[in-house]
Order: structure tokens, then C-alpha cells, then sequence
């Protein structure tokens, strides 16, 4: 079994690639209802309801906008934006398109709304941020 690593992915918003990103992470979840009846002897018995997904990320604030070349044989990247910009993206209230790379042929993609930004940072320490994003409607797999 190969273990893999996420050294190669990003994230984009509106097309645009989330520069010095930590980490990021997507949940995906089914809700079930119980449909236990007289014939399922004395077991509970489920069936799948509605689907939903999340994501969050982290990253290290930065004003840097010279990263797009990293990005340039990606199709699906525009452009960049950074920690100051992703609070200016929160506050606008307004559905994104994401794409999350997982690997090389591996690619999610959704639409997300931005439900939190919280940015911080101490002295002599660098600014860091971190992001909520709530999926409405579905995550899908694209291979490119």
C-alpha cells in the first residue's frame, strides 16, 4: 500500500489559486434514517438520505502575488489570491467555485460559500489564517 502525500495539490476560489496553504481538508457526509421495522429482527436498519460536504484550509498570510508560475501548466488556475484577499472574498457573501486538487488525476470540484474567515497573528510571529467553507450542491471528481 502506497501512502500519499499532499505536496502537489492546491485550492483554488473563482478560479484563482489560495497561495502558501497549509493544510486542507473536505468532509463529505450522508444523513440516515432509521427505517427499523417488525421484520428486521431486532436489528436497526438505515437507508442513505441527504449528502452534504465541508472544507476548511489553513495558510500563511502573504501579500506574494509572483506564485502563478508554479501553476502555469494547471488549466483550471486564473490567477492568485492571498490571506488579505480571502478576507475581502469572505466578506462579499457569495457562492465560489472550488477546485481541489488531490493528486495528478484527481480534481473536486464544487461550490462553496465562505462561512468563516479568522486571521491572527503575534508578535514577531507570522500571520496565519484559517477557512470554513460550507459545499452547496454537489462535489465532484474531475480528471483534469
Amino acid at each position: 500500500m502506497a501512502v500519499k502525500y499532499f505536496n502537489s495539490g492546491f485550492l483554488t476560489l473563482a478560479g484563482k489559486v489560495v497561495v502558501k496553504l497549509t493544510d486542507i481538508s473536505v468532509n463529505y457526509s450522508v444523513d440516515t434514517d432509521e427505517v427499523t421495522s417488525f421484520d428486521s429482527n431486532y436489528v436497526k436498519e438505515y437507508q442513505a438520505g441527504y449528502g452534504g460536504w465541508t472544507a476548511s484550509a489553513t495558510g500563511i498570510v502573504s501579500d506574494d502575488s509572483t506564485e502563478p508560475t508554479k501553476y502555469s501548466g494547471e488549466t483550471r488556475v486564473t490567477g492568485v489570491t492571498n490571506g488579505f484577499d480571502l478576507l475581502e472574498t469572505s466578506k462579499a457573501r457569495i457562492p465560489l467555485a472550488l477546485v481541489m486538487k488531490v493528486d495528478i488525476s484527481n480534481y473536486q470540484t464544487g461550490t462553496v460559500i465562505v462561512t468563516s474567515y479568522d486571521i491572527s497573528g503575534a508578535l514577531g510571529s507570522k500571520m496565519t489564517y484559517s477557512l470554513s467553507l460550507q459545499g452547496t450542491g454537489n462535489l465532484t471528481k474531475a480528471t483534469s
